[in-house]
């Protein structure tokens, strides 16, 4: 299953997008700062999902040049303030706001899909481990 690491600093919204996310199924992490999701996902194998605003670094780097400069690869939803601007190379979807738990849903969904894709030929070049291969935290 694809993570959607959403972030946002204002906490009501992002109790909302997370409750909205994980009731439509999708395994969530809800990040406060920018500095923490890039933590999480340095080196992380696969492509995943980050649904962001403008926030940036404790340097003052974007959120998705912060997770390029890592090594980690996301398939991005962006909104509010982070979709002024052109679009970055991990951005899939931009929302000018949120306003509609729909369009909410369809953006994640598109970028869940381009995720999935990308991980489904990752591993059929053996780029991914697989099942057996993972490590988990359960050690």
């Amino acid at each position: 299953m694809i993570s959607v690491h959403v972030v946002e600093d204002d906490e009501h919204l992002r109790g909302s997008l997370a409750r909205l996310l994980t009731a439509a199924g999708y395994l969530v992490r809800a990040w406060g700062e920018a500095d923490a999701v890039v933590a999480a996902m340095s080196g992380a194998a696969g492509v995943e999902v980050v649904m962001a605003d403008g926030l940036r670094t404790a340097t003052g780097a974007d959120l998705l040049d912060a997770l390029v400069s890592v090594g980690a690869v996301a398939a991005a939803v962006r909104y509010g303030s982070g979709a002024e601007g052109p679009a970055h190379v991990l951005e899939v979807v931009r929302l000018r706001r949120i306003t509609d738990s729909g369009d909410v849903l369809r953006a994640v969904a598109r970028a869940a899909a381009a995720a999935a894709g990308i991980n489904t030929s990752l591993a059929a070049a053996g780029l991914l481990p697989t099942e057996g291969e993972r490590v988990t935290d359960a050690a």
